[in-house]
């Protein structure tokens, strides 16, 4: 017959070279565990549904005797009403998993641990948007294992319905943020993986026509400041709208009026030097310092109620600030700019061999693709008389 346990004899209990178990003859079912490390818990063993069942109820000496006994009890009571109070525990403990790794948490994870440490500022801003307006309303509270391929394809044609091209970006996001969850071992495979593209894509070739660019110029000087001048050092710069609207005074060497742009900051990897004509100069030059940015603070993700301003004053709306890239990398083609200096304005790469022996910086042909270039801007804005023929080089 099981003696009854006392805090004397729990107390004194020895560990074992194996895992030990001491019924309580003062309650049916509760057994005090001890391991060879010396760690004492205890347990209470029933039968339910005609399987011996073991029940955990915590540690000595954070669960005392009298606390174990009154768990044993309730335990014994649950079953002899029907209940597994084991199962339900684990049930409890699989909720509470399924809780931890929800597709918000382990979003937030993602943006964090993988997004703003290997993409720029730019890119994650824009894969964080895309998670905060499209995903997370629809699957935030689930748990990551419960999303399946066909939510996917739902989620993703949902939106292709109407924004087509974003059904594309919300698809590819998603599939580098269940591959980083893979790897992880939060899942055992894409639910990605599969699911249709959901829109075809045609690359853009937009390009403002001279008549248009005339319009830009003129309605920048309706946009509120700054606007207006950034939209205008675009042109002027080929540079990217990110690359711009966060300007830094720390990029300039106005001496030499040259702008490095650092390579966290831009896709090259590496700075990207810009000898800026004296137009663009003369922009940026009257910039008030009232912080670290030209632009007065990181103007980013500023511009869908100006942009909306802009293509009203304009009276051209299928366009985009991307789209003057490529006008003025096309401008610098008409002023007869040397196709490699043109790519660099631009910063672009030479291809991977004549970069790894062209070592030239080309500050010089820069600059004179940016007079250049400002030039055929000036032609268009200003247009010669009818019977002056502009004179290219």
């Amino acid at each position: 017959m099981a003696k009854t346990l006392t805090a004397r004899s729990i107390e004194t209990a020895k560990a074992t070279a194996v895992r030990h178990e001491i019924p309580d003859g003062g309650c049916r079912g509760l057994y005090l565990i001890t391991q060879p490390s010396g760690l004492k818990s205890w347990a209470c063993r029933y039968r339910f549904a005609g399987r011996p069942v073991k029940l955990t109820l915590g540690t000595w000496p954070a669960v005392s005797l009298a606390d174990a006994r009154r768990l044993a009890a309730t335990a014994l009571a649950d079953v002899a009403r029907g209940t597994d109070p084991a199962g339900e525990k684990r049930e409890a403990k699989k909720a509470s998993e399924r809780g931890r790794d929800t597709v918000e948490r382990l979003a937030l994870l993602f943006l964090e641990q993988h997004a703003k440490r290997k993409t720029r500022k730019a890119s994650w801003r824009q894969v964080e948007g895309t998670f905060r307006r499209e995903v997370l309303p629809a699957w935030g509270s689930r748990s990551i294992a419960d999303i399946r391929r066909r939510d996917v394809a739902d989620l993703v044609n949902a939106i292709a319905m109407t924004r087509p091209i974003l059904a594309n970006r919300v698809k590819a996001h998603l599939s580098r943020f269940f591959r980083w969850c893979v790897a992880r071992d939060w899942l055992a495979g894409s639910p990605v993986i599969g699911v249709e593209q959901p829109a075809a894509e045609t690359a853009r070739n937009r390009c403002l026509s001279d008549v248009e660019v005339k319009a830009f110029w003129t309605a920048t000087d309706t946009l509120p400041a700054p606007f207006g001048a950034i939209y205008r050092v675009l042109l002027l710069s080929g540079a990217r709208r990110s690359e711009v609207a966060d300007l830094r005074w720390a990029e300039f060497d106005e001496a030499r009026r040259l702008w490095t742009l650092p390579a966290a900051r831009n896709k090259s990897g590496s700075d990207l030097v810009r000898p800026l004509g004296p137009r663009a100069w003369e922009i940026i030059a009257i910039q008030p310092r009232t912080s670290e940015y030209v632009f007065g603070r990181g103007r980013s993700g500023s511009f869908t109620r100006v942009k909306a301003q802009l293509d009203h004053a304009m009276q051209v709306a299928d366009w985009r600030s991307h789209d003057l890239r490529r006008t003025a990398r096309s401008l610098l083609s008409r002023g007869r700019v040397e196709s490699d200096v043109a790519e660099m304005l631009l910063g672009h790469s030479l291809p991977a061999l004549r970069k790894t022996y062209d070592v030239h910086a080309y500050i010089d042909e820069k600059r004179a693709a940016y007079e250049t270039l400002e030039r055929e801007i000036d032609l268009i804005i200003n247009p010669p008389d009818a019977a002056v023929l502009p004179f290219r080089r």
